[in-house]
């Protein structure tokens, strides 16, 4: 039971989304510990709003309810410069794209260091992996076609962000750091083979500075792309910050190489979006090939490396089967001669 001196109520009138987040910030502040340490129950109301807890790990998650519907991020370490990141990526986003017709991330958001929070409009889109998983088995050209035309929008956002977003002074480093990890992941390895011997020896030769003066989302998986109808947002910014804008470029593209090695994956509508992703992204931000290669393959070798103990149909990509002999033969031969050698059609 909620005491009253922690229960806010909404103003009578409130129709704006903007003033109902101000409203429900000065709930989350007068109640944050509870919320954090979530001792309130499954679901509650407090205040006007209700209260669904919807996870409890690193962050304290709930879906949230009034007037308008909410997404609720509870940070439990009270990481200021986490909050930060969360803070610089809403506002950077939010102006580079927020304007933008084919954009549809979260209009309305607030960050809060102290308690530390992050309090975001609900994206009513569905994880762009989750299409990809779905639609591609879809007979129809028209699935095929909203395929091509997402990833065409997300190389076209993504591209306009890296072209025109401006870090601010002191702006801190992204926390995604692709080729240290995959230094920590090869001084772990316990068991050596063919693949590991091929990683290590790329490594040495081919290994790139994570830092970069470009502002990056920073862990731009497919789960944190969403879409919704033609539109594309993003969602996640704590990790935002300066970095390498290849590692954004990368993370799409190594996914749409991993479902290669998914049984019975449909190979040529992969290549389409992947080749509509680069296509719409070079057109305004140009890149280096070799350098994108670089970075598909230190994460192509990251992920091996972490499902190296798997068995032969346990890995999976997006929840679907891979068979790791294929995706031992992928990872090698991206090593060796680049994305185009595994992916026919392909223009870089």
């Amino acid at each position: 039971m909620v005491s009253s001196s922690t229960s806010i109520s909404l103003s009578p009138g409130t129709a704006d989304a903007g003033d109902e987040a101000d409203w429900l910030c000065r709930l989350i502040e007068a109640n944050a510990d509870a919320l954090t340490a979530a001792r309130l129950g499954q679901a509650f109301g407090l205040g006007d709003a209700t209260f669904r807890l919807h996870a409890i790990d690193r962050n304290t998650i709930y879906r949230v309810s009034a007037r308008f519907n909410w997404f609720l991020k509870l940070q439990r370490a009270g990481d200021v410069q986490l909050m930060n990141r969360e803070r610089l990526g809403a506002d950077t986003i939010g102006h580079e794209l927020g304007s933008r017709h084919d954009y549809g991330g979260a209009r309305v958001i607030r960050v809060s260091t102290a308690p530390a929070f992050v309090l975001a409009a609900t994206i009513s889109g569905k994880p762009l992996n989750r299409a990809l998983a779905i639609e591609s088995w879809l007979p129809s050209s028209e699935a095929g076609a909203r395929l091509e035309e997402s990833f065409a929008t997300l190389g076209s956002l993504l591209a306009t962000l890296h072209a025109n977003a401006r870090l601010p002074p002191n702006a801190p480093e992204a926390t995604k750091r692709p080729f240290a990890t995959l230094r920590t992941r090869l001084d772990r390895v316990t068991s050596r083979d063919a693949v590991v011997d091929a990683i290590a020896a790329w490594y040495d030769a081919h290994r790139q500075p994570d830092q970069g003066g470009a502002f990056i989302h920073g862990n731009m998986r497919l789960d944190n792309v969403l879409r919704d109808g033609a539109r594309i947002g993003f969602v996640d910014f704590e990790h935002c910050g300066s970095g390498q804008f290849y590692q954004d470029l990368a993370r799409p593209v190594t996914h749409l190489l991993q479902v290669r090695a998914v049984i019975a994956f449909p190979q040529g509508r992969a290549t389409r979006c992947l080749n509509a992703y680069l296509r719409e992204y070079r057109a305004i931000h140009p890149y280096d090939p070799q350098q994108l290669n670089r970075f598909v393959g230190a994460r192509l070798s990251r992920y091996y490396l972490e499902t190296q103990k798997g068995g032969v149909l346990s890995t999976r990509i997006g929840g679907l089967p891979v068979a790791r002999p294929k995706l031992s033969r992928m990872t090698i031969a991206v090593l060796q001669s680049g994305i185009e050698s595994v992916v026919p059609g392909l223009s870089l």
